[in-house]
């Protein structure tokens, strides 16, 4: 299971019009899906392992917020034909840096598959293929996570450890 962040309201749930990829928007493509290089970044992770790549998403943040990810099976993409590959993420959990996951090189051709996928998951809402982490449940995990030795709150940034540490 693969998972990203992304910004539920641009996904206009309430709008009857969107049932289907073609009625996507641009402003929403291009404000949430950020692309690099024509690619995404994902989070891989194992049954019961949510939490962890939520860590390894979390620990680059400036602070702690509450954050929708999306969950995507990687065999939806495969049947989709959009392309992913294994990479080097960024991120502050040092044994979860070989989990991260580049989607793409999106396309003309492959984008209306990826997109499928989003549009399905949103509709599904929460918790279907949407999870909501809340900001104290953030909170929550990250201290866990610096508890058991997975993240180092000194290498956090400033005002994510200030918030940690209290």
């Amino acid at each position: 299971m693969l998972l990203r962040k992304i910004t539920m309201n641009r996904w206009d749930r309430g709008n009857p019009l969107f049932d289907k990829p073609e009625d996507v928007g641009l402003d929403t493509i291009a404000r949430d899906l950020k692309s690099t290089d024509n690619m995404l970044s994902f989070w891989s992770f194992d049954d019961g392992a949510f939490e962890d790549a939520v860590v390894a998403f979390a620990s680059t943040m400036e602070r702690t917020d509450s954050l929708h990810f999306l969950l995507v099976e990687e065999q939806d993409l495969n049947k989709r034909e959009v392309p992913w590959v294994p990479s080097s993420g960024e991120t502050k959990f040092h044994g979860y840096k070989d989990r991260h996951v580049d989607v793409g090189a999106l396309n003309y051709g492959n984008l209306h598959g990826l997109l499928e996928i989003v549009v399905d998951s949103v509709k599904c809402g929460v918790p279907a293929k949407i999870r909501l982490i809340d900001r104290k449940a953030l909170k929550k995990l990250l201290q866990q996570a610096i508890a058991h030795g997975k993240i180092k709150i000194e290498e956090l940034h400033e005002k994510m450890s200030a918030e940690l540490s209290k």
